[in-house]
C-alpha cells in the first residue's frame, strides 16, 4: 500500500510540472461583443452596403508547447467569433487569446475569400490589440468618434496591419487602419485605395 501510494504521489508531481501555466480567458471574453449571429452592414464610399452575416462563436482549449522535444505545457484557451459576407466574398475573424505565456490580444482579420475555381490567393490584414486597458492615453485610443452620425466612444485603432501573402497576392484586401470598439466591434475600415467601410447598423 505504501509502495502504491508513492507512486499515485509521484504521477501527480510529474503531471503538475508539465502544466507551465493556464491562459484562461474569463472575462476578456466581454472584449468582444458578439455571439455569432448578428449581421453587420457596413457602407462604404459609394454609399453601397457589404453585409456580414454571422458566422458562429466557439472557444478552445490548446496545449501549446515552448519546444517540440518537450513535455511541458502551457494550457491556453482561444474564442473565434466569424462573419460571412453575402456574396462569400470576405470573411471577417475576431480572435481572443494567444499561445504559450502571451498575454492575450485581439485580433481582427479581414481576408478575400478565394473560390476554387479563381486564380487568387487568400490574403488577410490582421490587426492585433493588446487587450485594451494597454492603449488607454496612448496614440491608438480615441476618446469618442463620429461615424454616420452616430457618435462610440472608447475607440481603439491601430495601423499596424500585418498583409498576409501580400508578394503573391493579384486582388489582395489592405486596410491602412481599422477602429473598433468592445460594444459594436469594428466601427470603421481605412483601406489603402482610399476607399472606407463605415458601420450602418448592426442586427443584433
Amino acid at each position: 500500500m505504501g509502495l502504491f501510494s508513492i507512486l499515485i504521489l509521484f504521477s501527480d508531481g510529474c503531471k503538475k510540472d508539465k502544466l507551465l501555466g493556464e491562459y484562461l480567458l474569463g472575462d476578456l471574453k466581454n472584449q468582444n461583443p458578439f455571439n455569432g449571429t448578428e449581421t453587420i452592414i457596413f457602407l462604404d464610399n459609394n454609399n453601397d452596403s457589404i453585409v456580414f452575416f454571422g458566422d458562429g462563436r466557439s472557444s478552445e482549449l490548446v496545449e501549446s508547447k515552448p519546444d517540440k522535444f518537450r513535455e511541458d505545457y502551457y494550457l491556453n484557451e482561444l474564442d473565434y467569433c466569424s462573419f460571412i459576407e453575402k456574396n462569400d466574398t470576405y470573411e471577417l475573424l475576431i480572435r481572443l487569446g494567444n499561445y504559450y505565456s502571451h498575454a492575450a490580444d485581439l485580433v481582427l482579420e479581414l481576408t478575400r475569400v478565394v473560390k476554387p475555381d479563381q486564380i487568387r490567393c487568400p490574403c488577410s490584414a490582421t490587426l492585433n490589440i493588446p487587450l485594451m486597458d494597454s492603449y488607454i492615453n496612448s496614440t491608438h485610443y480615441l476618446d469618442s468618434l463620429s461615424v454616420l452620425d452616430q457618435n462610440y466612444y472608447n475607440v481603439f485603432v491601430d495601423s499596424t496591419i500585418y498583409i498576409g501573402n501580400a508578394n503573391n497576392c493579384l486582388d489582395q484586401i489592405a486596410p491602412k487602419a481599422i477602429f473598433y470598439t468592445t460594444t459594436h466591434g469594428i466601427i470603421k475600415l481605412d483601406f489603402e485605395d482610399g476607399n472606407t467601410w463605415k458601420l450602418e447598423s448592426i442586427e443584433w
